[in-house]
């Protein structure tokens, strides 16, 4: 078999071109050898018997490194991500068993190792050679494409498994000699213009990203030359400067360890912010740079933030690099030392919102993209700044007034409104103990907020509260947050009062009844104490359940769940267990009925058997809970269908597989059997 892959080569080469009538015979030798060696792939771990192992590893590496065609290349690569599993297994085998013993590590292993090395080695070297981009590709400044993003992505893989058998300072020491040769190459032809070398570089340093991470901290001679070669690249070859970009901030980890080393990549990444083209790329690895590096001290956050000051002035600087860009410092001010950080903090934030504050004063309203931006730029702040939790929660109460007033202008404004209430759950969730005095605030503002503009939102923030509040300080906020569901209630079913509501704001249905039952899931005492306002929803809900929107649907039917499982929150005897358990005798057999009825009807089929909400689980729980109810409440809505449903239903025997089902995902079946026969008899 080697010797016909050997005369498909030189066929080739003969040729002088790939043609058609070559590929199959190629493909089909690839693919007999590459799954030879999957199928024996246990024998490569024996080192007692020779069977042809070293052979055939030497001969998927010439599949692999087949120039013509990719597809053809990539067919031995699952090899090669096997192998390196089964050495790593033999690794952890051979540890595991001299801990025991209290011996050093397996001359078995460190054999496997010394015979596949120069494999991996050599798998290395062909992934960085077959991912080089073509000249003309390097001469434009356009994104690659997909297929080229697609043959990187397989050989990247393959990198990861070189890093896992090698380890990444030996990846490092390989690739690195290869790029110096490139570079001799180029010096001695006297090539330093032509854009080909440099392909061949930029596909070396795109191969370093993979490997970056996994490099020692105690390498301190390969990673500064790389970093200082980095400097000296031609500005003029995009694809270059943007992988040489990229890497830097892939090398995050080994900087926190050599931070002299931080300053001048910064730098290098501050000088590129200033190129539109390049900007994106550069404050993605500056953001990298601080959240690895935040605890370093001396870091140049003042710098960085007055040359994004710089920059915006300018208008040199787009929202995705900036928002890249607050990140990272908003992460490495919270490891500046009291009260610098808090001071650091304040000033990030409320400069932000002193341009805000400029723009609502203005007498022609900015567009609300404009606001957008803004809030974006704070909430980014907000949510990863990790600092003084009470600073936070004061720099938000000042804010506070400021996002009302937003709101107050552009209250029609449904992404304004979205972007607002994404701040509010982030400074919820970090402020979390300090944030308490602010709550009954945020309560009448978002009851307030949703009954003069009834937006998912406001429900989306609600619900923030509830699961962020409801068991802290042993449910001391309760009260307050059920005054807030019973007024979001009222509005609610002002605005959706029966199922054509629901069809109108399916959006509303959907948030509503994830805030309900997200209520029932933290602190459901009061909801079962309130028997008027419980009773009208689980109407709501049961009148509901039919939406024809997926996730609307979905989230009633996770309501539904809660509510039958609200028997689990108490033990039998106290009063709370007791209304729980009438509220499901009461509706447990309107709730089978109406699920029943749907399963059986010509609307559209969402939700019968998938996570967060499903017919399935709401009637799992009904049988687990209420067994012997159950089968009264299924026979009877079997019993009510209309004589198609039923003769199905008997057909499949439909109530007893119901009964009978020893797991959720067989009830599931079932159903969507039932609905499915019921679909096409209609």
């Amino acid at each position: 078999m080697r010797s016909k892959w050997t005369n498909l080569i030189a066929s080739i080469q003969s040729a002088g071109e790939f043609t058609e009538d070559l590929k199959t015979p190629a493909y089909s030798l690839s693919r007999l050898f590459a799954e030879t060696a999957e199928y024996t792939i246990d024998l490569y771990s024996n080192l007692q018997y020779n069977y042809g192992q070293q052979e055939m590893v030497a001969q998927l590496l010439e599949c692999v490194s087949f120039p013509y065609d990719h597809d053809i290349a990539r067919i031995p690569l699952k090899f090669f991500y096997e192998l390196s599993m089964l050495l790593k297994a033999e690794f952890t085998h051979e540890s595991h068993r001299d801990r025991s013993s209290g011996g050093s590590s397996s001359p078995s292993f460190d054999q496997l190792l010394s015979i596949y090395t120069p494999s991996y080695c050599r798998l290395l070297e062909i992934a960085a050679q077959s991912i080089a981009l073509s000249p003309e590709v390097m001469l434009s400044s356009a994104s690659l494409t997909d297929a080229i993003k697609d043959v990187r992505a397989d050989w990247k893989e393959a990198v990861v498994d070189c890093c896992d058998v090698l380890t990444g300072n030996v990846c490092m020491t390989t690739l690195c000699a290869m790029m110096e040769g490139y570079i001799k190459q180029m010096s001695a032809g006297g090539s330093l213009q032509s854009v080909a070398p440099w392909c061949q570089i930029e596909s070396v340093l795109e191969t370093i990203q993979i490997v970056a991470p996994s490099v020692h901290s105690n390498d301190t001679t390969a990673v500064p030359q790389l970093i200082s070669f980095i400097s000296s690249l031609p500005k003029e070859l995009h694809h270059l400067q943007v992988t040489s970009i990229v890497l830097l901030g892939r090398f995050s980890n080994w900087l926190e360890s050599n931070p002299s080393y931080i300053n001048p990549a910064v730098m290098k990444l501050g000088n590129d912010l200033s190129n539109p083209s390049l900007s994106n790329w550069a404050a993605s690895s500056i953001m990298q740079i601080l959240r690895s590096c935040g605890k370093v001290p001396n870091l140049p956050l003042q710098e960085i933030r007055s040359h994004v000051a710089t920059l915006k002035a300018h208008n040199a600087l787009s929202l995705d690099a900036e928002v890249h860009l607050l990140e990272g410092l908003a992460i490495a001010c919270s490891y500046l030392p009291s009260p610098t950080s808090e001071t650091f903090f304040r000033d990030l934030v409320m400069g932000i919102a002193q341009d805000l504050h400029g723009q609502l004063q203005m007498a022609s309203p900015v567009g609300a993209a404009v606001i957008v931006h803004q809030i974006e730029r704070i909430t980014v702040i907000i949510r990863f700044y990790r600092g003084n939790q009470q600073s936070l929660c004061a720099v938000f109460g000042e804010l506070f007034p400021l996002m009302q007033s937003t709101l107050g202008r552009y209250s029609s404004s449904e992404i304004v409104c979205e972007r607002i209430c994404r701040l509010y759950k982030h400074a919820m969730r970090s402020g979390v103990d300090h944030f308490s005095p602010l709550l009954p605030s945020m309560v009448e503002h978002l009851a307030t907020q949703f009954r003069s503009s009834p937006l998912a939102a406001f429900l989306y923030a609600s619900s923030v509260c509830f699961s962020t509040f409801g068991l802290l300080d042993k449910g001391a906020h309760v009260p307050l947050l059920f005054q807030l569901l019973w007024a979001l209630s009222e509005t609610f079913f002002n605005v959706c009062p029966d199922l054509s509501g629901f069809e109108k704001k399916p959006d509303l249905v959907e948030e509503y009844f994830f805030l309900v039952a997200k209520a029932l899931q933290y602190c459901p005492a009061p909801f079962v104490e309130a028997t008027n306002s419980a009773n009208m929803i689980i109407q709501a809900s049961i009148g509901g359940v039919t939406i024809s929107h997926r996730e609307a649907q979905k989230g009633i039917l996770l309501f539904m769940e809660k509510l039958v499982n609200l028997v689990t929150f108490w033990s039998p005897g106290s009063p709370h267990y007791a209304a729980a358990v009438q509220l499901a005798d009461h509706f447990g057999g309107p709730i089978v009925l109406e699920l029943f009825r749907y399963l059986s009807g010509s609307a559209p089929i969402y939700s019968i058997d998938e996570p967060n909400g499903s017919v399935t689980d709401v009637l799992w729980m009904l049988r687990k809970k209420f067994e012997a109810n159950f089968k009264v409440w299924i026979v009877s809505a079997a019993q009510s269908l209309g004589p198609i449903p039923q003769a199905i239903a008997v057909k499949l025997n439909f109530v007893d597989v119901l009964l009978s089902a020893r797991y959720p995902r067989e009830m599931g079946t079932m159903l969507e059997r039932f609905a499915l026969n019921c679909r096409r008899n209609l």
